[in-house]
């Protein structure tokens, strides 16, 4: 290799290494102003924001504990329904069970939804896999709003609403279920 050669691939073992320094620099700069957002926005940016940054927000909240300040927050607002709306079923589990450990309380009721727990809202229509992940976290299905309904209650009334659609009658049978005391899996 010839002197223009070795030169070469100095300059360029060089940009590699400015190159290098400075996207360590900005995965810093993101990662340190992303530790301070709520742990809402962090789960929203699962879902919307690209890769690199949706990793970013999922490392975060995982390696950062929730303050009770924030645990208190999320128990206000129904916390539990935060994760398990998730669009991928693998990290909703993965933050359920991250904000359970934390304290978040999966039958806290939501004011501003008439005290529905995310067992109500799910109860709705989403995915019968959504309704048996809370079930299996330990949702209870006693838990009443307050005008006194059940989230079976709350499926039952929507499929006299909303007949065609296909989830609510799953979502029945696993509430169903789970308050005769069957064993509550995904599959039905």
């Amino acid at each position: 290799m010839g002197m223009k050669g070795r030169i070469a691939g100095h300059v360029l073992r060089r940009a590699a290494l400015v190159a290098a320094i400075a996207s360590s620099l900005f995965y810093g700069v993101v990662a340190y102003r992303t530790f301070h957002y709520e742990p809402q926005l962090l789960l929203t940016c699962f879902d919307i924001e690209p890769d690199w940054r949706a990793w970013i927000c999922e490392k975060v909240l995982k390696h950062a504990a929730l303050t009770p300040a924030q645990v208190q927050a999320l128990n206000s607002e129904g916390g539990a329904l935060y994760p398990v709306l998730l669009e991928n079923p693998r990290k909703a589990e993965d933050m359920l069970s991250l904000f359970v450990s934390h304290g978040v309380d999966i039958n806290a009721g939501d004011p501003r939804t008439e005290s529905w727990t995310a067992l109500h809202v799910v109860a709705l229509g989403h995915s019968a896999e959504r309704v048996a992940l809370l079930l299996r976290y330990g949702a209870r299905t006693d838990v009443r709003d307050q005008d006194g309904n059940t989230p079976l209650d709350v499926a039952r009334r929507a499929l006299k609403r909303f007949p065609d659609d296909p989830n609510l009658p799953k979502n029945i049978r696993l509430l169903e279920a789970a308050e005769r005391g069957a064993k509550v899996t995904n599959r039905s």
